[in-house]
């Protein structure tokens, strides 16, 4: 755990986003869930922020897991809405959201968007602006989905913070005054690079920087994509984070090798 953290350090991340989409959240049990957060907070308080993903489709579940989060010592915590039984009307959203941020009502509380995997095609600033009101602790939202125009509206709601989850999309989105992306941690360098670049005015390297971060994605997603190759990809870099839970599959070990020689060739590693 110790030489993952240093690791995310080298790779220039300030911040983790435990039992999110990649880490998983929503197959893990609630006691599961409960053993990361206090694991993080353990091992990595006051060397990375920590954010608690604590959603899912239980609104009961999400609460325990809010008090849970603000017990132990995260820096903020964030909720997905469910993905089954789905949210219509983004006053519905606001009243799923209202009672597990009041669960941890002293920690800054993030409504997580994203659309493609819960299905649920709301507005997210519309979510902003009806929560500020209701929701002592909201401090703004996660979106990862892919719709631009939808992250430079959500960024428009005056008092909050807007933080994007599209590994594709960094260079246009700092235009629209969004700088903080919650990554995959394999490509933390390459985002600091771009940021440097373009807060330096350096529009040909940050270009640079971005192209490089589309060609990974696309080498990931052209060996099967999903969590199975996340974990693939840090078992390259020398981390073994265990299998992917079903339905997603977990990469053979030639499928692992097949990967590492594409990330060589590729100067990833």
């Amino acid at each position: 755990m110790d030489r993952y953290i240093k690791f995310l350090q080298d790779m220039k991340i300030t911040g983790v986003y435990t039992t999110g989409t990649n880490g998983e959240g929503p197959s893990l049990t609630v006691e599961e869930r409960k053993t990361v957060t206090q694991l993080w907070v353990d091992r990595a308080k006051g060397k990375l922020t920590i954010i608690a993903q604590i959603g899912g489709c239980n609104q009961r579940e999400a609460i325990e897991l809010a008090a849970h989060a603000g017990k132990v010592g995260v820096d903020a915590f964030a909720c997905m809405v469910p993905s089954f039984f789905k949210a219509k009307t983004e006053e519905a959203v606001v009243s799923f959201l209202e009672p597990i941020a009041a669960a941890a009502p002293t920690v800054p509380f993030y409504y997580y968007d994203i659309n493609f995997f819960t299905g649920v095609y709301l507005n997210c600033r519309r979510v902003l602006e009806l929560g500020k009101s209701r929701i002592p602790n909201l401090k703004g939202a996660k979106y990862s989905c892919r719709e631009m125009p939808g992250l430079f509206d959500t960024s428009l709601v005056d008092g909050m913070q807007v933080m994007s989850g599209t590994d594709d999309q960094f260079l246009p989105i700092l235009s629209l005054g969004v700088d903080v992306p919650i990554v995959n941690g394999y490509v933390g360098r390459i985002f600091y690079d771009l940021h440097e670049a373009y807060k330096n005015g350096d529009m040909k390297a940050a270009r640079k920087h971005q192209e490089r971060a589309i060609r990974l994605s696309k080498l990931r997603e052209a060996h099967g994509g999903g969590i199975g190759s996340v974990k693939a990809i840090m078992k390259c870099f020398g981390f073994n984070l265990g299998p992917a839970r079903l339905p997603e599959v977990t990469f053979t070990d030639a499928q692992v090798e097949a990967l590492r020689q594409d990330l060589k060739k590729n100067e990833f590693i």
